[in-house]
C-alpha cells in the first residue's frame, strides 16, 4: 500500500508540472495564432475543426474503455487474459477509426458545404483543414489502446514529457506562422496533423518495449470484444451526445451571429480546456487503482482514493478558477491584444459548467470500474440533447449569444446529482455520507474563505495587475493549507513532503 502511495504522489507532481506547463504554453500560443490568422480566419478554424471534434472525442472514450479493462485484468493477475484484452482493444479501435473516417467524409464534407455560414474565399482553406482534421483525429483513435497501456501501468512520466513536447511543438508551429509566407490557416492544421502523427509513433515505440501485453496482430473473440464494445457503445452514446451538444452550440452561435462570435466561444473554450484539464487529469494517478482495487475487492481503499481525488480534483480547479473567474475582464485584455466581444461572459458561464462536468466525469469513472454504465450514460445523453434544444429555442426567441451556455450549466446540475446516487447503487459498499463529508465539505469550507477573502480585495482595490497579484497570492496560500491539512491522508502527506524534496 506504501508502494501505491508512492506512485499517486509521484505521479500527481508529474503531471501536475506538465499541466502547468501546458497551461502556460497554451495560453501563449492561443493570443499568438490569434493575433496571425485573424479573428475571422480563428472562427473558421474553430468551427471547421469542431466538425471533427464531434468524434474526436472517441479517442478519450476508446482509450478510458480500453484502461479500463487492461486495469481489470491487472487486478485479476492473468497475463494470457491481459494479452487477450489489449489486442482485441486495438481490433476496436481500428473498426472504430474506419467508421468515423467515413462518417466524417460524408456527414462532416454534408455540413460544411451546406450548413456552414463561412465567407467564400476561405472555402478551399475550409475543406483542407476538415481533411486534415480527419487524418489527426484517425490517428489518435489508433493511438489510444498504446496510450491506454501506459495510464493502466501508472507510466505517467512518458505522459507528461509527451504532453510537454506536444505543447513545446505548438509554441515552434507560432513561430513558423510568423516566417513562413503561405496561407497560414492551412499551414496551422498542417503541421498540428504532424505532431500527432510523431505522438502516434512516440507512444507505439515505448510500449512495445515495456508491455509485456503489446501485440499489433487484432483478436476476435467474442466473449472480450462484446463486453468491450457494450462498454465503449455506452459511453460512445454519451460522447456523441455531449460533443453534439457542445458543438451545437457553436453552430448556433455561428448560424445566429457569424463566425466573430465563433472566435469569442473558442477562446473561452480554450480557458476551460486549460483549467478544467488541469483539475481533471490530475484525478489520472488515481483512476488505474480505482479500478484495481474495485476488481481485488479492496473497497476500503477504493473509498479512501475516491474521497482524496474528488477533493483534490475540485479544489485544483477552484484554484486556477477563481482568479479567472473573478479578473476574467483583465486577465483576458493582458492575454490577449484584442478581445472579441461576448468573450468575458462565455469564459464565466463555461467555467461554471466545467466545474460540475469534471465532477460528474470522475463519477463516470467510479461507476464503470464496475462495467455498469449503461444508465449513467444514458443520464448524459438524454440531457446533453435536451440543453442543446433549449439553448436554440432562446435563441430563436432573440436572446443574447451568452444564453447558449446556461442551459449547461443547469444540466450538468442535474446530471451530477443523479450520479452520485448512481455511484452508490452501482458500489453499494461505497459510503456516500464518508464521501460527503471527507470529499466536498473541505472544498466548501476552503472555497467560501477563500471567497470571502477576494469579496473584501476586490471591495477596497480597484482592477489591476497589483489587485490581480494579491488575489492569486491569498487564493494559493489558502488552498494550499486547506488541501494540506483537511484533505491528504497522513500517508499522502508523507510521501508527497518526501517527493517534494527530491525533486527540489
Amino acid at each position: 500500500m506504501d508502494e501505491r502511495n508512492k506512485r499517486i504522489a509521484s505521479n500527481t507532481i508529474v503531471i501536475y508540472i506538465r499541466m502547468f506547463v501546458s497551461m502556460i504554453v497554451s495560453l501563449y500560443t492561443s493570443r499568438i495564432v490569434l493575433q496571425v490568422l485573424g479573428v475571422s480566419d480563428y472562427g473558421v478554424y474553430t468551427l471547421v475543426g469542431g466538425v471533427t471534434i464531434m468524434f474526436s472525442f472517441l479517442n478519450n472514450v476508446l482509450g478510458g474503455s480500453t484502461s479500463r479493462f487492461i486495469n481489470y485484468a491487472m487486478g485479476l493477475k492473468d497475463v494470457r487474459y491481459l494479452n487477450n484484452t489489449f489486442r482485441t482493444a486495438l481490433l476496436s479501435h481500428l473498426i472504430i477509426a474506419a467508421s468515423v473516417f467515413f462518417l466524417c467524409e460524408t456527414m462532416g464534407v454534408w455540413m460544411l458545404v451546406n450548413k456552414l455560414v463561412i465567407p467564400e474565399e476561405r472555402l478551399f482553406a475550409a475543406h483542407v483543414i476538415l481533411q486534415l482534421s480527419i487524418l489527426s483525429m484517425c490517428i489518435g483513435i489508433i493511438q489510444g489502446p498504446f496510450h491506454a497501456c501506459i495510464i493502466a501501468h501508472e507510466h505517467f512520466s512518458l505522459y507528461a514529457y509527451v504532453e510537454i513536447l506536444v505543447v513545446i511543438l505548438k509554441l515552434i508551429i507560432v513561430y513558423v506562422l510568423l516566417v513562413v509566407n503561405m496561407d497560414k490557416l492551412i499551414l496551422y492544421s498542417l503541421l498540428l496533423c504532424l505532431i500527432s502523427l510523431l505522438s502516434l509513433f512516440i507512444y507505439v515505440s515505448y510500449s512495445k518495449r515495456r508491455f509485456c501485453e503489446i501485440s499489433f496482430i487484432p483478436l476476435y473473440k467474442r466473449e472480450f470484444l462484446f463486453p468491450m464494445l457494450s462498454f465503449s457503445g455506452w459511453r460512445l452514446v454519451a460522447c456523441l451526445s455531449g460533443t453534439f451538444s457542445d458543438q451545437g452550440r457553436i453552430m448556433l452561435l455561428n448560424v445566429f451571429f457569424g463566425t466573430i462570435v465563433n472566435a469569442a466561444a473558442g477562446l473561452a473554450n480554450t480557458v476551460q480546456s486549460v483549467i478544467s484539464g488541469f483539475a481533471y487529469n490530475v484525478l489520472a494517478p488515481f483512476r488505474p487503482q480505482i479500478v484495481t482495487c474495485y476488481a481485488e475487492k479492496n473497497y476500503s481503499r477504493m473509498q479512501l482514493l475516491i474521497e482524496e481525488a474528488f477533493a483534490i480534483s475540485n479544489l485544483l480547479f477552484l484554484f486556477v478558477g477563481i482568479p479567472i473567474f473573478v479578473e476574467c475582464d483583465y486577465v483576458l485584455n493582458l492575454w490577449l491584444v484584442d478581445v472579441p466581444k461576448y468573450t468575458v461572459p462565455f469564459v464565466r458561464i463555461i467555467l461554471m459548467a466545467s466545474f460540475l462536468a469534471n465532477n460528474f466525469g470522475f463519477e463516470c469513472t467510479i461507476i464503470g470500474a464496475t462495467g455498469h454504465i449503461k444508465y449513467s450514460q444514458l443520464c448524459i445523453s438524454v440531457f446533453s440533447v435536451l440543453s442543446i434544444i433549449i439553448s436554440y429555442l432562446f435563441l430563436l426567441y432573440g436572446l443574447t449569444p451568452e444564453w447558449v451556455f446556461y442551459p449547461y450549466v443547469f444540466i450538468n446540475i442535474l446530471i451530477f446529482i443523479i450520479h452520485f446516487f448512481l455511484m452508490k447503487r452501482n458500489i453499494p459498499e461505497l459510503n456516500l455520507n464518508k464521501l460527503l463529508m471527507r470529499g466536498f465539505s473541505p472544498v466548501l469550507i476552503i472555497f467560501l474563505s477563500c471567497f470571502a477573502i477576494i469579496w473584501v480585495i476586490c471591495l477596497f482595490l480597484n482592477s489591476g495587475f497589483l489587485r490581480l497579484l494579491i488575489i492569486i497570492l491569498f487564493n494559493t496560500l489558502f488552498f494550499c493549507v486547506g488541501c494540506y491539512f483537511l484533505v491528504l491522508s497522513d500517508s499522502l502527506k508523507k510521501e508527497l513532503l518526501l517527493k517534494l524534496k527530491n525533486f527540489v
